[in-house]
């Protein structure tokens, strides 16, 4: 009888371990997130903490050697730098892999960002100094923006990026007076002296690029490589 037991009690220690396990491999990515999201808010300086989440599993070997293989991020209100304060991305997605921290998850180094950052036109116009929205009229279909001038004036383009400067511009410009289209090109310069801008960081080593527009804002391909966040 007590030979039998040995067996049975032994499963029921393993099976309870096994348990514990499962258990800790659940709970451990919700305390992991809370504090790699501690390091990210104060690395994009947000009033709101970032949403984390973690992938990968068994999760309990990334947090023993503090490598993660991807960790997906959701911000909001992000200031960006160079700024003065005056212009902040609304919503910033991203993934980031190859992720490495250390103890006290101060100091968080990714080997790979990419994801998306979309810019409100409220903060776009403020920024700006001229009202800018969205534009999806049958005459230029969709993807453009209009910017309101003085005098009845508004000048509608498809928001592009200038590879060589960074800077976004409005590319394909049509300029309306009390509604009517005025016929003819219209000068690169004149348009760039109405809406050009330079596009700073959100988080250094994170660039924006590929612009596309889009009701809510404009969406920007956010991308970068060996970053390293500090709290």
């Amino acid at each position: 009888m007590h030979r039998r037991r040995g067996p049975l009690v032994l499963l029921l220690v393993v099976a309870i371990i096994l348990a514990l396990l499962v258990v800790a491999d659940r709970l451990a990515p919700r305390i992991v997130a809370d504090r790699v999201a501690a390091t990210l808010q104060t690395a994009l300086n947000t009033d709101q903490r970032p949403a984390v989440s973690l992938g990968g599993f068994p999760f309990l070997t990334q947090v023993a050697t503090g490598h993660y293989q991807h960790i997906a991020i959701s911000a909001k209100d992000v200031p960006i730098a160079g700024t003065g304060g005056r212009l902040s991305v609304t919503r910033l997605d991203g993934t980031l892999t190859d992720v490495h921290t250390g103890r006290t998850f101060r100091t968080i180094t990714v080997g790979r960002f990419t994801g998306s950052a979309t810019v409100s036109y409220a903060e776009i116009s403020g920024f700006a100094g001229t009202s800018v929205s969205y534009d999806s009229t049958a005459t230029n279909g969709d993807g453009f923006v209009t910017l309101k001038l003085p005098g009845s004036i508004t000048v509608t383009g498809r928001p592009a990026i200038d590879g060589a400067t960074h800077e976004l511009y409005l590319a394909r410009p049509q300029f309306r007076v009390g509604g009517r289209l005025l016929p003819g090109a219209v000068p690169d310069d004149l348009v760039d002296k109405l809406f050009r801008v330079r596009l700073p960081q959100v988080l250094s080593g994170v660039e924006l690029s590929n612009v596309r527009a889009a009701r809510t804002g404009l969406t920007l391909t956010a991308s970068g490589s060996n970053i390293t966040v500090r709290r």
